[in-house]
């Protein structure tokens, strides 16, 4: 969940299907005994991309108890067409939200009808769009959530997290920083790629450029 785009992934072990020696039930989409990412729509391009940039835009509020949303690519899209005359909402920077996530804000759509919604209602439905698509593409429902976050602030984020998706189970005991998480990602690679000597030691210095935060 980052500042400026979203990935997501599961690690599908090969009992994960019933016919691993078969013809993909899912077209190829599913790749046994590795890593996966999810891929989602882009408007403006025929491949699907695997970072969602972290977008939230207002479709229709007219129903002020059911506000209607578009995410990624499209929420973009969106705030890209309201600078030629669309007034709708289009919030970006989510991630700064933690310390204010109760925050209630005004949204106004493209026919400009105006809703009351909290930043909780935005950042779930953000989530909740990026667990459906991965429930579509992996054909699976999901019960167990892992975050990374940013190493200061990482209680503040899983609290978050636990509270605007009660119905998951959220990592917290093995959560990643980060900064780790790419640590750990680098020394995976190097495995595969058989770079590392046999008892030999190693240091990394990790320096994490985000789009809100710099970690070293």
């Amino acid at each position: 969940f980052g500042t400026c785009n979203t990935t997501a992934g599961a690690y599908l072990y090969p009992g994960y299907t019933q016919f691993p020696s078969g013809p993909d039930p899912l077209n190829g989409q599913i790749r046994l005994g590795e890593i996966n990412f999810v891929k989602f729509p882009d408007p403006d391009s025929p491949e699907r991309t695997e970072a969602l940039p972290t977008a939230v835009g207002v479709a229709d509020c007219s129903d002020p108890g059911a506000v209607k949303y578009v995410f990624g690519h499209e929420a973009l899209q969106s705030g890209r067409r309201s600078s030629f005359g669309s007034r709708a909402s289009v919030f970006q920077g989510l991630k700064r939200w933690v310390n204010d996530y109760g925050k209630t804000v005004e949204v106004m759509d493209g026919e400009g009808n105006t809703a009351l919604v909290t930043r909780t209602e935005l950042l779930r439905a953000y989530l909740e769009y990026v667990i459906r698509m991965a429930e579509h593409q992996f054909k699976c429902k999901f019960k167990h959530l892992h975050f990374t976050a940013p190493v200061k602030m990482k209680t503040p984020y899983l609290d978050m997290f636990a509270e605007l998706l009660p119905d998951y189970r959220i990592e917290r005991k093995n959560a990643l920083d980060e900064g780790m998480a790419v640590l750990y990602n680098t020394i995976a690679d190097g495995i595969e790629r058989n770079i590392f000597d046999e008892g030999a030691e190693y240091k990394a210095l990790v320096i994490d450029c985000g789009g809100g935060t710099t970690d070293l």
